[in-house]
């Protein structure tokens, strides 16, 4: 399954995030990565991923093998801004920094990471529990810095890059899956006018990819 997300209408002001500690090299301001759209006007890190729970275990990606996913801080800012972790899979958080951060993970109903992070460091953390929203990072150190990480009970999840485009790959067949969409400010999910709370249903035959194409995003839909 494929789909492009695109921003239509007056693009609301992002103005720069203050940056409070560690000006030599996080600057004084920061870019504010809440909403990001391309010059395409596609719309970056819409996270689209499957909501239905016990998928079946048969199929190929649940066989996978573990991965670890990568978190960077460089330059006073996560990097990528939003992720997916599946469970079992190991989060690297890595310090590029020559200065000291503050790694917090929270969410509903979810494991709290509170951690220090020395200049050149890591931490490495496995989540246990899915989610069926994102979880947040932050830092206590550098109140600017902020990401997104779903850690998610399945391996089919993707966000959109920068052009607005996403993918997912080698989805179950013959099986009914709910999908969900979210954008973090869109708290109750990326709705549309067919998809209340951002959520819609599918069905795949075998051998088919189902394109969604142009999505369309409004100022209204991302207050």
């Amino acid at each position: 399954m494929q789909g492009r997300f695109i921003f239509e209408g007056r693009r609301p002001e992002t103005p720069p995030l203050t940056v409070a500690h560690d000006h030599a090299v996080c600057g004084e301001t920061a870019v504010d990565e809440s909403l990001v759209i391309g010059d395409d006007a596609g719309l970056a890190n819409v996270l689209v991923f499957v909501r239905t729970r016990d998928i079946p275990t048969t199929d190929p990606p649940r066989r996978r093998k573990k991965q670890r996913v990568e978190l960077t801080i460089k330059d006073c800012r996560f990097s990528p801004h939003v992720l997916t972790v599946v469970l079992g899979d190991e989060l690297l958080v890595k310090n590029e920094d020559p200065v000291g951060h503050n790694v917090n993970i929270t969410g509903s109903s979810a494991e709290l990471v509170n951690r220090s992070l020395a200049s050149k460091s890591g931490l490495n953390h496995v989540f246990k529990r899915g989610q069926r929203q994102p979880l947040q990072v932050s830092n206590a150190i550098h109140p600017h810095m902020s990401a997104y990480v779903l850690s998610h009970d399945n391996p089919y999840a993707a966000v959109t890059d920068q052009t607005g485009r996403f993918r997912i790959e080698q989805l179950p067949v013959g099986v009914g899956l709910e999908f969900q969409v979210r954008h973090e400010r869109a708290k109750t999910g990326l709705a549309t006018e067919k998809w209340r709370f951002g959520r819609f249903e599918l069905e795949f035959k075998e051998g088919e990819t189902v394109d969604l194409k142009d999505i369309v995003v409004t100022p209204e839909m991302i207050r």
